[in-house]
């Protein structure tokens, strides 16, 4: 029988560099840049509602979980709807921290209103503030501050996926210097709102996605060997349940986190088809059956940080479903028979006898999600009309040259508080690329396109997908969408960053190679 070809991996001939203590240091001053500003970014509607969400980790400290939970006659619509279309992690990691540091519940303000009924846009600050929505400044910089280090701690993830992926120092360094000076990245990843958590969840799955395909196959000849990867499409489970926990966290960070964890998954589950042989059915399957179970952890994750997704039931059920797909790749539950498989089945049918109408309730609760989300988008696009070229110019704009959108609502431009904060923003040293210095995202957009390129070099690497898909499935999906806000670009720009950085090390590469050549 002929040797089967080992996969080809990118960047990895020669030797490895180390991290450094020079790297260290500047990843930190980077970090400590972007986390040092918050103070300084003008306020935003959302951060007082993302505040007063946080009560919902009172509720939780008291052992009232269960007033959380979803409930179709809730005497709490708002709370409800707010719980339901919005991400958990960030709001909860307010209410932890200012519950840690001595916060009561009443100093809480309450949700901005964003439209007054019968009344006019211009009266919509005055009246707020009049109502107690506008949180205190010392109680909004302490709101502030998990968002502000979920961003900072995006900042060595960055480098890490740079790192990892170009096997360059000079990659990774370029990749955090485009990350932390984009603007948009800056202001909204500062604020009391779900960007910062979205920032870190995202990349940390993407990371854990590379170092996973990045792994050596282990021996053919061992086909208990769980030490690596096998080659014919089974991953090691300790990787993927970590994978699984960090995607859980990203859509609980916020739901437009799907936009990135399901190009990640696709790609997992693609990889055998990556590889320069035909893949082994069984050990196909095997590998498939295995990330189907990561992927119902990841569920598991995402229900017991959601409160309002929050049943007993439905978590032993899901956790039966995944030690029942994942465990089929473990040498244990192979010895030890049934064993396995019988506990999972069993817990799966214990919580179906223990509430009967359960999946009929967890497809009512899904679909209550996604019609809530389709019904928010649909009035948010009500009198939204910009064509593919428009929507094309925008990503653009957004990926490379824009200022930072300080407000979306063109009611704030009226209101003179907000002009001055937004004013006193812009004369800080923390805005990262404005004014003069924007036009520098032209010479980051020539450097995306080099290290798109030089990917595309490599269709068949599984590392390479993963980092293309990583950026143009957000990319596609801000397209097919008529929404332009700026915090919706985010997701892409990590990506570009990395991507960015690429290009770099292939052009210096090309440069030592000629010099010595």
């Amino acid at each position: 029988m002929a040797d089967r070809p080992a996969p080809r991996r990118s960047g990895s001939d020669g030797p490895r560099p180390t991290v450094s203590a020079r790297d260290v240091v500047f990843v930190l001053a980077v970090a400590l840049f972007v986390a040092s500003g918050r103070e300084d970014v003008p306020f935003h509607g959302d951060e007082s509602t993302f505040l007063w969400m946080s009560r919902d980790a009172y509720t939780l400290a008291e052992g009232r979980g269960e007033t959380l939970r979803f409930d179709p006659d809730t005497r709490e619509p708002l709370a409800q709807w707010l719980r339901v279309l919005n991400g958990s992690l960030h709001p909860l990691g307010v209410g932890a921290m200012l519950l840690a540091t001595g916060t009561e519940r009443d100093e809480l303000n309450e949700p901005w209103i964003w439209v007054l009924p019968r009344r006019p846009d211009a009266e919509q600050w005055d009246f707020n503030v009049a109502a107690g929505r506008l949180p205190d400044e010392s109680l909004l910089h302490r709101a502030r501050l998990p968002a502000a280090l979920a961003t900072a701690a995006s900042v060595p993830l960055v480098f890490a996926i740079a790192w990892v992926a170009s096997r360059s120092r000079v990659a990774a360094w370029v990749a955090v210097a485009c990350y932390a000076t984009n603007p948009a990245l800056l202001l909204n990843g500062r604020r009391a709102m779900q960007e910062g958590a979205l920032l870190f969840t995202t990349a940390l799955v993407v990371l854990l996605a590379l170092r996973l395909l990045r792994r050596h196959a282990p021996s053919p000849s061992d086909p208990d060997d769980d030490g690596d990867v096998d080659s014919g499409g089974v991953l090691p489970l300790p990787s993927l349940l970590a994978l699984a926990v960090a995607t859980g966290l990203a859509v609980a960070a916020k739901h437009a986190a799907l936009a990135v964890v399901v190009p990640v998954w696709t790609v997992l589950a693609c990889r055998p088809f990556l590889l320069e042989r035909r893949p082994d059915p069984r050990v196909l399957a095997r590998g498939w059956l295995e990330l189907l179970g990561a992927g119902i952890a990841s569920i598991v994750v995402f229900t017991w940080l959601s409160p309002v997704w929050g049943s007993t039931p439905r978590t032993l059920a899901l956790i039966g479903l995944a030690a029942l797909f994942a465990g089929t790749g473990l040498p244990l539950a192979r010895r030890a028979g049934s064993a396995l498989p019988i506990v999972s089945i069993a817990l799966v049918i214990g919580a179906c006898v223990y509430q009967p109408d359960l999946g009929s309730v967890t497809l009512r609760d899904v679909q209550h999600l996604v019609n809530e989300r389709r019904a928010l988008v649909a009035e948010q696009i009500a009198e939204t009309d910009r064509s593919l070229g428009e929507r094309v110019a925008t990503l653009l704009r957004e990926a490379f040259v824009a200022e930072p959108e300080l407000f979306e609502d063109p009611a704030w431009a009226g209101f003179p508080e907000v002009e001055e904060q937004n004013e006193a923003y812009l004369a800080t040293w923390g805005t990262g690329r404005t004014g003069a210095w924007r036009w520098l995202g032209l010479g980051v957009a020539a450097l995306v396109a080099v290290g798109g390129l030089a990917l595309l070099r490599r269709p068949r690497e599984a590392e390479s997908v993963l980092l293309l898909a990583w950026l143009f499935v957000p990319a596609l999906a801000l397209l097919a969408s008529p929404l332009g806000w700026q915090r919706y670009f985010l997701p892409i720009h990590a990506p570009l960053a990395v991507l960015a950085g690429h290009g770099f090390a292939a052009l210096w590469s090309r440069r030592g190679s000629e010099a010595t050549g």
